[in-house]
């Protein structure tokens, strides 16, 4: 991952429910790249593509799960799940949601396991980590 992530909670879950540990890519440039050539990603790691309605596969190294937002407030803090497209396959992936603002790549099984399902909301803190 890179230099700096975000720690992102699941609305209403306990101080010792799992942490998501968010990388942005908020540019067109970021966007483009994502997580091609990449081996892999940590645990309860991802990869936010904002503004982003859909994702392929090309250049993709591995099985990843695709987790669509939608933005609940204009400060960018509240998100909430739409859907999930599980285990897309490198190179012959490809989803879209149009509803969504936002879509977040795991490693394939880390949304279910993680509980990032339909409904859900997660806030998004603003504290900067070290990746």
């Amino acid at each position: 991952m890179s230099e700096c992530l975000e720690e992102w909670h699941r609305e209403g879950a306990s101080s010792d429910a799992p942490v998501l540990y968010v990388e942005l890519a908020n540019t067109f440039f970021r966007r483009l790249v994502g997580l091609a050539g990449r081996r892999g990603l940590a645990p309860a790691h991802a990869l936010l593509l904002f503004p982003c309605t859909g994702v392929h596969m090309c250049f993709m190294l591995f099985s990843m799960d695709v987790v669509y937002l939608r933005r609940l407030t204009d400060s960018d803090t509240r998100w909430q799940v739409i859907r999930s497209a599980p285990s897309l396959r490198p190179w012959l992936g490809v989803s879209v949601c149009m509803e969504a603002d936002a879509a977040l790549e795991l490693r394939a099984g880390e949304a279910e396991r993680l509980g990032l399902s339909a409904g859900t909301i997660w806030i998004r803190r603003k504290k900067r980590i070290a990746g």
